[in-house]
């Protein structure tokens, strides 16, 4: 959990256990003795394209999920331009596809004013230590680390450090 969310310890187990939760956003409480906490995964499904990002956006809000998350990478620095064409892109290059997937960061600041016009949690995978930091910088209340990182131990810690 990014540092900005507020901890509360409170009650108790029938075995003397503390609860833990925390506020991922205001009024919206994630952890021990909590509703289900929905988050949709956009990911990379913007193919680039503002408009669908916020279209997005809102097919999650009318679908009444607590939170959308995102992936911010550099195709540069976390795909090989070596790598061999996927069989369902013959004539694509696949380092051209992932690119063509990034989230333009620029993008960020917008896209968590509209989350917060509806309500939503806005937080995202970052997968280098300057997206960590923008995305703490912008404030939002969790990052996630993506499954393609889990073995970027620096990375983590760095993310843990938030």
């Amino acid at each position: 959990m990014a540092g900005r969310s507020k901890t509360r310890r409170g009650g108790s187990t029938e075995l003397g256990e503390t609860l833990l939760t925390y506020e991922l956003s205001p009024g919206r409480l994630i952890g021990d003795g909590q509703a289900c906490f929905a988050i949709a995964e956009v990911g990379s499904n913007h193919n680039h394209d503002f408009d669908a990002a916020r279209r997005l956006i809102d097919a999650a809000a009318e679908a009444r999920v607590d939170a959308v998350k995102f992936q911010t990478f550099r195709a540069a620095s976390h795909f090989s331009k070596y790598a061999p064409r996927f069989s369902g892109h013959a004539d694509q290059d696949p380092f051209d596809l992932i690119k063509g997937l990034e989230l333009d960061r620029s993008w960020h600041a917008r896209l968590k004013t509209h989350c917060d016009g509806l309500n939503l949690a806005f937080f995202s995978s970052p997968c280098d230590v300057e997206a960590i930091d923008e995305l703490v910088a912008l404030g939002t209340p969790a990052l996630k680390v993506a499954s393609f990182d889990l073995t970027d131990l620096a990375l983590i810690r760095h993310m843990a450090r938030t």
